[in-house]
């Protein structure tokens, strides 16, 4: 805070580069709300477009206040950061992952609202963080949503995008959709439009559609997709293991 104050005195005007890097710290130092603080002083958020099914009553009052500064740094943020500076991609990615790794998915999803208001194109950790925040809400249409905007928008769908996905169909016992993930992973993956998946986060894939399968009721569909999971030399782990028993899927 010391910068922006001693940026007053000389007036010198911010850099884009120096507010995401005050917002990068004070995510990293998992102080999320101090982080959307300081991206409503110059950003105010409009009305919430967030889903009502998302219920978060400590999130519906208004912001909480830098209530550790005094007014005259208050002051002084309120100032220097009026000079012109407009978040970016990466000032609503920062805060929107600090958002996700503190758990605060409702929040997650707000501020993805607001990059698609600013008209900002969301960047591979924005739409997987936003991922996250669906799955945590067990919102499931929501998720395929945003993964398929990201085909459509030409965002790079990674390894963390398929899993994020695939899991929630899991938990929803959604075998259908989740069959679909697994074929465009590895469609995708063989025509080179994504970036081939490590073995581990294929092995999750694998066992989040097993998984929901067997949720479903779809044994004879489980056992094919654990077939396909050997022949493609991926080494099933303790996850695969423990399916395995759950549903006595030992002889395929």
């Amino acid at each position: 805070m010391q910068i922006f104050t001693s940026m007053r005195a000389d007036l010198v005007s911010p850099s884009i580069v120096t507010y995401n890097a005050l917002l990068h710290a004070f995510a990293r130092a998992q102080r999320w709300r101090t982080s959307i603080d300081l991206l409503n002083i110059i950003e105010p958020p409009e009305i919430s477009v967030t889903p009502k099914s998302v219920k978060n009553p400590s999130l519906d009052r208004e912001p909480r206040r830098l209530d550790f500064l005094s007014e005259d740094q208050l002051g002084s943020i309120r100032e220097v950061l009026g000079r012109g500076i407009k978040p970016d991609e990466i000032s609503y990615s920062t805060v929107l992952v600090a958002c996700s790794r503190a758990n605060n998915s409702r929040a997650a999803l707000s501020i993805f609202y607001r990059i698609q208001r600013a008209k900002i194109k969301p960047n591979t950790n924005s739409y997987n963080a936003a991922l996250g925040a669906s799955r945590a809400l067990g919102l499931w249409r929501k998720a395929l949503s945003l993964f398929r905007s990201m085909k459509t928008n030409k965002i790079e769908r990674d390894s963390i995008s398929y899993i994020r996905l695939s899991v929630i169909f899991e938990v929803k016992r959604k075998w259908e959709f989740a069959l679909d993930v697994l074929d465009d992973m590895i469609t995708e993956s063989a025509s080179a439009r994504i970036s081939k998946p490590d073995s581990a986060s294929a092995v999750r894939v694998f066992n989040s559609v097993i998984g929901a399968c067997m949720k479903a009721k779809q044994k004879e569909c489980a056992k094919k997709i654990f077939g396909m999971m050997i022949k493609s030399d991926l080494v099933p782990d303790e996850r695969t293991q423990r399916k395995l028993q759950r549903f006595r899927l030992d002889k395929v």
